[in-house]
């Protein structure tokens, strides 16, 4: 691990020694994790070593829209995981289903469990992620819908590579103090979470920001058969992060997955989502007898903290509440 890397995990460490561990919360299990095959920013063994160091004792790797390259690196440094951890390795998968209120595609995102990583890759290769347009054409188009909200930003903004126009225009949105009362009036999860931009606001049909990025996008339900297929396990992953916020919004998109598809389980255990969110879907998935995961979605904090979540809404996940996974 690079010094740059060592000194980020210092960060973390220090949350976990200075708030979680003096809770005495747990972590055994982190099923929702970032490598630098997607958007993390620690590859493998970097998680690898980053777990021991906090006694992780099972970690699955969830990286968007690819499984095999991180499987098939895996593979060559079996020897590299110490004794008692497991590490597999999945994916989180984009797809679209239509919106009943606009009736109009948003995109939500499966994650595929224990799936065979060749049949899955197959199908993932048949797809397109790229959210649409170059991202310069809409980053422009953003801009122009700020200018009619008002809302401050600087004119010299451009896309790096490897970057997304949503969150460079969030980041720098929320520079200025004055844009807050607007994410405060619409989305306040938005204005610590720059990354929810293009979730809360560019993928909601509602919003004067939506911008339609599902055209290259698999159906959900194609989606979840493909995994069943694999001989994996499709979980929804953190629904309240979608445009539906209230549990009712929720409960809606939920039960159309019940009825429309062979969705095994919910991701209730996030660490975006609430105490009160996280019982929701608990007790949901118990209610329709499927099944319940749970991880921090661990990118490169040091927000998040890989196996405990976030600060103001720690995770404290055993393995005994995964028994499924096991």
């Amino acid at each position: 691990m690079n010094q740059r890397k060592l000194d980020l995990y210092y960060i973390l460490m220090d949350n976990i020694n200075n708030l979680y561990l003096k809770k005495g919360l747990k972590a055994e299990a982190d099923l929702h994790v970032h490598t630098t095959f997607s958007d993390g920013a620690f590859d493998i063994l970097d998680i690898i070593t980053l777990g021991k160091m906090i006694g992780l004792k099972k970690i699955i790797i969830t990286d968007h829209n690819t499984i095999l390259p991180a499987y098939q690196y895996l593979e060559t440094m079996k020897w590299f995981i110490p004794e008692g951890m497991s590490i597999e390795v999945g994916s989180e998968i984009a797809c679209k289903i239509i919106d009943n209120q606009t009736g109009k595609y948003v995109p939500i995102e499966i994650l595929a469990y224990y799936a065979d990583p060749y049949m899955l890759q197959s199908f993932i290769d048949r797809y397109s992620f790229s959210k649409g347009n170059s991202q310069e054409e809409q980053l422009k188009e953003l801009m122009d819908m700020c200018k009619k909200y008002g809302l401050t930003f600087s004119k010299d903004l451009y896309v790096p590579n490897g970057k997304f126009a949503t969150e460079i225009l969030c980041l720098e949105l929320i520079k200025h103090e004055e844009n807050k009362e607007f994410f405060m009036k619409t989305h306040p999860i938005v204005w610590t979470s720059p990354k929810l931009f293009y979730k809360k606001f560019c993928a909601n049909p509602n919003s004067e920001f939506y911008l339609d990025t599902t055209s290259g996008l698999p159906g959900y339900v194609d989606t979840i058969n493909a995994i069943l297929e694999a001989g994996g396990i499709p979980i929804l992953a953190h629904a309240f992060l979608y445009i539906y916020e209230t549990q009712e919004e929720v409960k809606v998109l939920l039960d159309k997955l019940v009825a429309t598809s062979n969705i095994a389980g919910f991701e209730a255990y996030h660490s975006a989502h609430t105490y009160a969110q996280r019982e929701f879907i608990a007790e949901y998935a118990k209610e329709k007898k499927k099944m319940i995961s749970g991880g921090t979605d661990f990118h490169m904090g040091p927000q998040t903290t890989l196996g405990f979540g976030k600060k103001d809404m720690p995770l404290e996940l055993t393995l005994d509440m995964f028994s499924w996974l096991n």
